[in-house]
């Protein structure tokens, strides 16, 4: 057999021989198969390897605000339309640690400081070039009290051709949220989450400040903006007064 760049076969067959042509672009293979149905595994052909990498990512994002804290939580997925994904960067919301990063494919993660060409971001390095759909979840989190004058907190996708994402907003239940204004989303219904909301929001731990779901939008660009004024009312009280005559 003879196959298209320099290719090595990972499994599935015994390799009686194998011969790269000197021009190294191409791979005669003989190979001992078994009798019957084979499944070949390839490794990644060096053409492919060599292509600037080409991907789009899709996410869902669902913004936690409370008073002593705000959390992000994003599932995201890089789907590799041309040659193959060895590294992805996210660039990060401002004042917002990455406190995990678990994927199927993660071999690590780092965030690394701003300079004069790249924002704060976090590097994810994968455990070997990924040509398919790689799917990523990361938790970040602002450990300080919130502020009225919010915006959405931005983890951008860098180096991709296009994202889109669907964001929902939590908030506690003993805050309110006025003046919400948002730039090139569409409103959607929060059932549209449904099943898809990650761990990290449906298996909060004991003690956590109690959420309700605010909002929902689908941006289908990395173009959006949302704003609001989240306030936490004045403490009421209430009497009740019996008079006796």
């Amino acid at each position: 057999a003879t196959v298209a760049g320099d290719v090595e076969v990972r499994s599935g067959a015994a390799v009686i021989r194998r011969e790269l042509a000197p021009a190294g672009d191409e791979t005669n293979l003989e190979l001992l198969l078994e009798r019957g149905p084979v499944s070949l595994v390839l490794s990644l052909n060096n053409r492919q390897r060599a292509t600037q990498p080409l991907t789009i990512v899709r996410g869902l994002q669902l913004a936690e605000v409370t008073q002593a804290y705000q959390r992000l939580h994003a599932t995201l997925s890089w789907e590799v339309r041309q040659g193959a994904l060895t590294t992805a960067r996210l660039a990060l919301p401002d004042r917002f640690e990455v406190t995990s990063v678990t994927s199927a494919e993660l071999a690590r993660w780092v965030e690394l400081p701003a300079n004069e060409s790249q924002p704060r971001r976090v590097e994810l390095t994968f455990r070997e070039p990924q040509t398919g759909t790689v799917l990523v979840h990361v938790l970040a989190s602002q450990d300080r009290p919130f502020e009225s004058d919010w915006q959405w907190p931005r983890l951008t996708p860098l180096d991709v051709a296009t994202e889109s994402s669907i964001l929902g907003l939590l908030l506690e239940e003993r805050l309110v949220a006025t003046q919400l204004t948002s730039e090139r989303l569409i409103p959607i219904d929060w059932q549209v989450l449904g099943d898809h909301l990650p761990e990290t929001i449906t298996q909060s731990a004991a003690g956590e400040p109690r959420l309700r779901p605010l909002v929902a939008y689908y941006a289908p660009s990395a173009e959006y903006q949302l704003k609001a004024q989240v306030e936490l009312p004045a403490a009421r009280l209430t009497t009740v007064s019996n008079q006796l005559w």
